[in-house]
Order: C-alpha cells, then sequence, then structure tokens
C-alpha cells in the first residue's frame, strides 16, 4: 500500500493571505483504494480523520477531494456531509466536532476507470463560529494501485 500524506494546511479567510495554523488536524486512514463498482465506474475508498484541536467547537462546512490539475473529483456539504460523518465514540452523524473531539468522514470518491488520478488533496472548509470561516487543504495522498 502507498501513502503519501503532505500536511500542508492554508488557512484562508478575508484576512489571512498565507500559511497559518488551522483549528483542524487530519489524517487518512489509508490511501485511497481504488475499488471497481458494478456502476461501471471506480470508487476511491478511504477514511479522514479530523480531530479539532480549538477550545471550542468546529462546524465542517464542506469537504472537496481534489486531483493534481486541480479539478474537483467529489464536493461534500449539507445534509450529504453530515451522512458521511460520524463521531469516533459513536453516536449519529454530524457535521460539529466538540472542542478536543474528532470524528470520521467515510470517503467515496467516484471516478471513470480512465480517469483515476495519481493523488487526491482533501479541502476541508469549516467554522469556528458564526462569521468565521477557514479553508485547509490537508492529506495529500496517493492513490493505492
Amino acid at each position: 500500500m502507498a501513502l503519501a500524506l503532505e500536511a500542508t494546511p492554508a488557512v484562508a479567510s478575508p484576512v489571512a493571505t498565507g500559511p497559518a495554523n488551522t483549528a483542524i488536524i487530519v489524517s487518512a486512514t489509508n490511501a485511497p483504494r481504488p475499488v471497481p463498482g458494478s456502476d461501471g465506474m471506480v470508487h476511491l475508498d478511504y477514511d479522514l480523520l479530523v480531530t479539532n484541536a480549538f477550545a471550542g467547537a468546529v462546524t465542517l462546512s464542506e469537504i472537496a477531494v481534489e486531483a493534481p490539475d486541480g479539478s474537483v473529483l467529489l464536493r461534500l456539504a449539507g445534509d450529504e456531509l453530515v451522512a458521511a460523518t460520524q463521531p469516533l465514540l459513536g453516536g449519529t452523524p454530524t457535521d460539529s466536532i466538540p472542542a478536543s473531539g474528532a470524528v470520521a468522514v467515510v470517503m467515496d470518491v467516484v471516478v471513470p476507470l480512465d480517469k483515476v488520478p495519481a493523488a487526491v488533496h482533501n479541502r476541508i472548509a469549516y467554522d469556528l463560529a458564526p462569521g468565521t470561516h477557514a479553508t485547509a487543504t490537508f492529506a495529500r495522498a496517493a492513490t493505492d494501485t
């Protein structure tokens, strides 16, 4: 199994313009595993562990999975993001991570057989408090071939 993680978070807000600290720590449990589906597509399956390193709750607002060329392969937001996100110690699906808490996000990136990327980047947008929005890019993961 090949797995390359690159923790290069860059927080974007109306006033921040460069790399900065982020309130979340993200890791992939495994390299995106290409699995042929009965739908004729390839499913890149992996999980993200998202830990809140902030003193208050963090609310996930979007996870975008990008190919190396920047094209968006999957965008989870709203109900789709909630359905894919579970607290580690059980409970109902959620988009909120309590202080010092963690969640697992089940990722299923569907691509055509001839478009399986060599790696993916996970861009995560989140809110610390109403009106405080940040975006960070994490877990550059090479696909498991």
